[in-house]
């Protein structure tokens, strides 16, 4: 049997205007609104107007960086080189198109040789995604060469190809936005679990497509209009990325609600993958500390066991 052909054609580049009147209309909704960054120790961001690493300056409202780091990545270098890796540069080019100036990119705005600065940075985890005023997703390729689909490179997606086999018609359907994204790389990963649920606001970037997930709005780019009805598949992935569903075995057990959305994180979280597993404790250590903090119904934790 022959194999279906596979068409491949260049899209024009993401609409960043778009995305900027997506985020606009989300600041009218206090569900979205992010926490207060006036209680994070020692943050730093990059200026993209400058491209300098700096202290963040009082209120600032700043956009986080969701990625996967790659197998062979190195201690990053202060200031900011001149010459980034894809992705981070096609994160820049975001921040200033959604009319931002600072980015958080973990690589450059923690100190990767102080173990002072990142044991600090990696406790507020938690609550420096939830302090952005928008997360940007990552969720194409497996490292940071890859970059942004559509922002400075042209993105390629697939289109509907069909080959003849005899009298039988073979029809080769596009894997829609929300199933690319779930079964991402990014989607896998360890670190990535409590970027992807403290954020309230989500722009992620898939090989084919751009969403926006917030508390309230599910949005895509793949057709004009398309937008106006519900989109149930991006509001089951809203789900998938806020870890939304409880597990079936805790269903009818017993605790406060809090206390099971604690254990639908671990449980959730325990299915991640990580090359160290050292970073067992880290990686989640953000939105622990982060429900810990919750003072109407505080939730602790004894090494990762809520």
């Amino acid at each position: 049997m022959p194999d279906a052909k596979l068409t491949i054609s260049s899209e024009p580049r993401v609409d960043l205007d778009l995305f900027r009147k997506w985020n606009e209309g989300c600041q009218q909704h206090d569900d979205c609104l992010p926490d207060e960054a006036s209680d994070l120790e020692r943050l730093k961001v990059i200026d993209c107007e400058t491209r300098t690493v700096q202290m963040a300056p009082e209120k600032c409202r700043f956009v986080a960086l969701s990625y996967l780091w790659g197998p062979h990545e190195d201690f990053a270098s202060q200031p900011l080189p001149a010459e980034q890796t894809r992705t981070i540069e096609d994160a820049i080019t975001v921040t200033l198109g959604l009319g931002l100036r600072y980015l958080w990119v973990d690589r450059y705005c923690i100190e990767q040789t102080s173990i002072m600065d990142k044991t600090l940075q990696i406790k507020q985890m938690g609550q420096i995604y939830a302090s952005a005023h928008l997360t940007i997703i990552a969720a194409a390729g497996t490292d940071p060469t890859h970059g942004l689909p559509g922002v400075n490179q042209p993105r390629k997606v697939t289109e509907t190809a069909t080959e003849q086999v005899g009298p039988v018609t073979l029809v080769q359907l596009k894997t829609s936005a929300a199933s690319d994204f779930q079964n991402s790389m990014w989607a896998t990963r360890a670190w990535t679990f409590q970027e992807g649920i403290l954020s309230k606001r989500r722009l992620i970037f898939t090989s084919q497509a751009v969403l926006y997930i917030c508390q309230t709005d599910y949005l895509h780019d793949l057709s004009p209009g398309y937008n106006s009805g519900v989109n149930y598949e991006l509001v089951a992935l809203a789900e998938f990325i806020s870890c939304a569903r409880l597990p079936r075995e805790f269903q009818s057990s017993a605790g406060s609600s809090r206390f099971k959305e604690a254990l639908r994180y671990v449980t959730a979280y325990s299915r991640r993958n990580m090359r160290m597993s050292s970073d067992a404790l880290n990686a989640i250590i953000g939105i622990l500390n982060y429900i810990s903090n919750d003072k109407s119904e505080p939730i602790y934790h004894l090494w990762g066991v809520p």
